[in-house]
C-alpha cells in the first residue's frame, strides 16, 4: 500500500507510481494492492489515482492534506475526500484520525461521507474502541472499517472492524496474523496477551516513525536501509530500545 511507513511524504510522483507498479507486477492475481495517496491536494489526489488505477491498484486509501490552515477551517476534509471521490474510477477508503479536534474527524462526518458511492470504507486511527464503533454504527454494515492502532485491535476485530492495517506487521508479519488468528477462533485472552507483548515496539514505532521502522527491518534481517534526508538513522539508545521491543516476538 505504502503509507507513511514508506516514506511516502518524502516520494515524488513519479517514484510513488514505479512502486505501485512494481507492487502489482510482482502480486499478479494473488493479491489486491491499494495505493496510498497523501500529502497531495485535489488536482494531484486525481492525476495519481488516475495513474494507480492504470498500474492496476484495486482501491485507494486516501489521505487528506495536513496543513495547519485547513484544521482551522471546518469541512475541508470532507470536501476533499468527496471532491477526490466525485471523479474515482475504483473504490475509495478515507485515512482518518477519530475524534472532536481541529485535526480529526467525528463519526459523524465519516458517516456522512459513507454515502458517497465511490467511499467504501475508512482506516481510522484511534485509540478508543468505543468511537470506532460509533463510526461503524454511523456509515452502516456495507462500510469497510479498516483499524491502525494495536491497542484496539482486538475489541474492533471483535465487532466494528473487518481488518487491522497494524505497523508492527511489516516486521513482524506471522505475529501480527497470529493476533487475527487469535481474535478469530475467539482465543481472546490470548490476542490480549499477544496485544500486551507487541505493545512496547508498537509505542517505539510510532514515537520514531520512519526511522524506527527501517531500524526494526534491519534488525529483523530484511532490508531497512537508510532514511531519506532529513530524516536520521535512530541514535544507539533509541536502537537498543527498539531490539529489546523486538526480543521474542517471533516473525
Amino acid at each position: 500500500m505504502g503509507d507513511r511507513w514508506g516514506e511516502s511524504m518524502l516520494l515524488s510522483a513519479e517514484e510513488r507510481v514505479a512502486i505501485w507498479a512494481r507492487v502489482t507486477e510482482r502480486c499478479g492475481d494473488s493479491a489486491q494492492v491499494l495505493a496510498a495517496i497523501s500529502e497531495c491536494g485535489v488536482a494531484q489526489a486525481r492525476v495519481l489515482l488516475r495513474r494507480a488505477v492504470a498500474c492496476g491498484c484495486v482501491a485507494a486509501v486516501l489521505e487528506a492534506p495536513r496543513l495547519e490552515s485547513l484544521a482551522s477551517q471546518p469541512g475541508t476534509s470532507e470536501l476533499f475526500f468527496r471532491a477526490v471521490a466525485d471523479t474515482a474510477d475504483i473504490p475509495i477508503l478515507i485515512r482518518v484520525r477519530l475524534g472532536r479536534g481541529g485535526k480529526c474527524l467525528a463519526p459523524e462526518a465519516v458517516g456522512s461521507l459513507a454515502s458517497h458511492p465511490r467511499i467504501t470504507g475508512a482506516l481510522v486511527h484511534s485509540d478508543s474502541a468505543d468511537l470506532v464503533a460509533a463510526v461503524s454504527e454511523a456509515c452502516g454494515a456495507a462500510f469497510s472499517i479498516l483499524v491502525s492502532d494495536l491497542e484496539v485491535a482486538v475489541p474492533c476485530l471483535r465487532g466494528s472492524a473487518c481488518a487491522a492495517v497494524l505497523s508492527l506487521a511489516s516486521i513482524v508479519p506471522f505475529y501480527a496474523l497470529s493476533i487475527e488468528e487469535a481474535v478469530r477462533t475467539r482465543e481472546i485472552s490470548a490476542a490480549t496477551e499477544l496485544v500486551a507483548r507487541a505493545a512496547p515496539l508498537s509505542a517505539l514505532l510510532k514515537r520514531h516513525g520512519v526511522p524506527g521502522m527501517k531500524s526494526a527491518l534491519d534488525m529483523r534481517g530484511s532490508y531497512g536501509g537508510t532514511p531519506r534526508l532529513p530524516l536520521l538513522r535512530l541514535d544507539p539508545t533509541a536502537q537498543s530500545d527498539v531490539s529489546r521491543a523486538l526480543h521474542g516476538l517471533a516473525s
